[in-house]
């Protein structure tokens, strides 16, 4: 569920800064591996329309922007790992 949260925050147009809000309001991400990647989309996403997961991914140290990206991508390697050559 981290992981989707983490891609919803960087790839949903929609409803982007809705969730942010929530998820600063109620300090979900607080404690987590994830957390200052969290906090980098939140600050992102609460900061105007542009692309929260570009802007995010760049200020990330190197572990960190590595999960980050790892996070982005899984959905589209697992989706491709479920096709029939």
């Amino acid at each position: 569920m981290e992981r989707r949260l983490i891609r919803m925050l960087a790839e949903a147009q929609g409803f982007r800064q809705e969730l942010a809000k929530h998820l600063q309001n109620a300090h979900l991400y607080h404690g987590l591996e994830t957390e200052k990647i969290f906090a980098a989309l939140v600050i992102a996403s609460l900061s105007g329309p542009a692309s929260a997961g570009h802007r995010s991914g760049r200020g990330a140290g190197g572990a960190r922007r590595r999960l980050f990206f790892e996070i982005l991508f899984e959905e589209a390697n697992e989706a491709d790992l479920g096709r029939k050559p």
